[in-house]
């Protein structure tokens, strides 16, 4: 048990999740309706995630962003206009009840949306990889180390091969 929590305090180990989780979930094709659903709320609740990690600036003063983790890095952010809408839709998708989470459009409105990040994100996230190695601050090197977490970045590294 000591392991493990000792791993979730691992910052890498954060953003690594959201990004695999991402990144595997993008094309899963469920085998029932119960999971895809599933599969539908974690695929976008991990990107809204990578949106807001993919940022220039913090919303929050606690929120984890690239330029935290990586040194004079710059241009790795996604900027807001860009994201705004995808943020609305998958908020509208997977946060709340409302009476147009019920209609066919949000669901259109959500795929398209998907599709659109399909095309930002893994790059940004294949990027943020690449930089991991040469780039990333002190307080953060020794994660590099980490067993788990090289494992996770080859994992990474082979989806992103993968969907290519």
């Amino acid at each position: 048990m000591d392991a493990f929590l000792a791993q979730k305090r691992l910052i890498l180990d954060h953003v690594l999740y959201e990004m695999e989780m991402y990144l595997f979930t993008m094309d899963y094709i469920a085998p029932d309706q119960f999971l895809s659903n599933v599969v539908w709320v974690a695929h976008q609740t991990h990107m809204r995630n990578l949106l807001y990690f993919f940022s220039e600036s913090k919303k929050y003063p606690t929120d984890i962003i690239y330029r935290d983790i990586l040194n004079d890095v710059s241009g790795l952010g996604i900027d807001d206009f860009q994201k705004s809408s995808t943020l609305n839709v998958v908020n509208k998708s997977i946060s709340h009840l409302t009476m147009e989470r019920v209609t066919a459009e949000l669901d259109t409105a959500a795929r398209i949306e998907i599709e659109r990040m399909k095309s930002i994100l893994p790059e940004k996230v294949e990027k943020f990889i690449d930089q991991l190695q040469t780039n990333i601050k002190a307080e953060y090197a020794n994660e590099l180390n980490n067993r788990a977490i090289k494992a996770i970045i080859r994992a990474i590294q082979s989806r992103l091969a993968e969907i290519k």
